[in-house]
């Protein structure tokens, strides 16, 4: 969902094999995507809410700890999820923070090719993309 503030909210679930009784745990993750460069986005998960594990709520310190999981996951997917490396490189910078280039017209069609993203905004509802043609 792209919020009128700029960011991203996604929702989504882990299977958590570090947990006794190693459940599915559902969250929801606020991640702020800048473009910092052309062609280059900046992605940062702001903020992680975990509605619930085992289907009921979860204890702080537990949720403190499951909050770190979802992060180092959204992370590491960005960073080294085969189909992803395709079309964009990803450098994690620090736990929470991943810079992302992409390939020139990796998700444009064929009659943009070599276009590159100048300019990135998020708000109610739509991403606007700005372009150097």
């Amino acid at each position: 969902k792209f919020r009128a503030d700029g960011r991203l909210e996604i929702a989504g679930k882990i299977y958590a094999r570090d947990v006794f009784g190693k459940p599915n745990v559902y969250f929801k993750a606020t991640i702020l995507a800048e473009c910092i460069g052309p062609n280059t986005l900046r992605v940062k998960v702001e903020r992680v809410d975990v509605d619930k594990a085992y289907g009921i709520g979860v204890p702080g310190f537990i949720n403190n700890w499951i909050q770190g999981k979802v992060i180092r996951s959204i992370t590491d997917a960005l960073t080294t999820n085969p189909d992803l490396a395709k079309v964009m490189t990803a450098t994690k910078l620090d736990d929470q923070t991943v810079r992302i280039v992409l390939k020139n017209s990796a998700f444009m069609p064929s009659f943009a090719k070599g276009s590159v993203i100048q300019r990135l905004k998020i708000t109610n509802g739509l991403l606007y993309l700005g372009f150097d043609l």
